[in-house]
Formats: structure tokens, C-alpha cells, sequence
């Protein structure tokens, strides 16, 4: 499960009130290498500097 809780991303900040999220990576290491493991685009979600959004990702091979 992916966790953005309060104040991550950087954004929405004291400029930018509020934020969207239309894009989702997963990154980790392979043989010390940082890949790109899946990347997804999804319908907006809006954002405050107060809200928490949980994500569940399944990895199917």
C-alpha cells in the first residue's frame, strides 16, 4: 500500500492550496539500479494540504 499522507507531495503548499494527482510511479532498485516498475495514469484527484490518500497497488505477472 502507497501512503501520501499530509504535506506529500510538496504540493499543494503555501502558493498552491490546492493540488491534483493524474500520474502514479513505483520505482525500486534492481541490481543497485533505480527502475521504473509500473506507471499508471489515472482520473484526477484533487488534493489539500490536509488529506491523506492510500493506494493499493497488486503487481500480477
Amino acid at each position: 500500500m502507497a501512503t501520501l499522507g499530509p504535506g506529500q507531495p510538496s504540493r499543494p503548499d503555501s502558493h498552491h492550496t490546492y493540488g491534483t494527482l493524474r500520474e502514479f510511479g513505483l520505482v525500486g532498485s534492481l541490481d543497485g539500479e533505480t527502475v521504473l516498475i509500473d506507471y499508471m495514469i489515472h482520473p484526477a484527484i484533487p488534493r489539500d494540504p490536509f488529506s491523506t490518500l492510500k493506494c493499493t497497488i497488486r503487481l500480477v505477472l
